[in-house]
């Protein structure tokens, strides 16, 4: 939902929406970057490729969101509640300080440091760490798409 208005801005551009109630509002593609969303309730929206970019999601409710391939860069997800929602695709999960806090399943915790650990590092205690989580990381969805995780590569 790409609403602009008459200059072509999106009509979400600077708005405050904090503490909205958008539960499973279908905001699909919606430009919403640099919007206040802090303690909005989105529990089950449909956020697939939305860009999110710069957003305030500060303690939003995002539990049952669909994410995916939405652009996260930059956005302030501390102490938001990601239980159950759908991040395959999505980009710029804070791995700085803005996702701090923020509420992770099991699902979605595996799939962070399997891709967090699928560089490539010539450090020991990089690789000791890639050895620890390893078998956390191939229960993971997205384990085949990995090649640090395939069996091949474990052997090495």
């Amino acid at each position: 939902m790409k609403i602009y208005d008459k200059s072509g801005r999106s009509i979400f551009e600077g708005k405050d929406l904090r503490g909205a109630d958008l539960r499973h509002a279908d905001l699909e593609c919606s430009s919403l970057g640099g919007v206040d969303l802090g303690y909005a309730n989105l529990e089950g929206a449909n956020l697939e490729g939305a860009d999110l970019r710069h957003a305030n999601l500060f303690r939003a409710n995002l539990e049952g969101a669909n994410l995916e391939g939405a652009n996260l860069g930059g956005a302030n997800l501390v102490e938001s509640n990601l239980m159950g929602a759908n991040l395959d695709y999505s980009s710029g999960i804070p791995l700085w300080c803005g996702g701090q806090g923020a509420y992770v399943d099991d699902k979605q915790a595996r799939q962070i440091v399997a891709h967090a650990l699928s560089m490539h590092c010539d450090s020991q205690w990089y690789q000791d760490l890639q050895g620890m989580a390893r078998e956390a990381c191939q229960q993971s969805h997205i384990a085949k798409h990995l090649d640090w995780l395939t069996e091949k590569d474990a052997e090495k």
